[in-house]
């Protein structure tokens, strides 16, 4: 549970930062594969807070289910 709580507070706090430092988010990821074929884009904040949603949601299924 705390990594799932630290990734969500992480990329929270990171589109938080970029956003009254820049005004936009900043931390985005391109990946080119080979010749022009890209990788979708993504922010690693978002991600972090995507896993550490995850995360969290098994782990409060898991709770709910060993109480009853």
């Amino acid at each position: 549970m705390r990594v799932g709580l630290g990734l969500v507070l992480g990329g929270a706090m990171g589109n938080l930062i970029d956003r009254v430092r820049f005004g936009e988010i900043t931390d985005f990821v391109d990946v080119q594969l080979w010749g022009d074929f890209h990788w979708t884009t993504f922010s690693i904040a978002d991600a972090s807070l995507t896993t550490g949603t995850f995360i969290l949601t098994f782990c409060f299924l898991s709770m709910a289910r060993e109480s009853h």
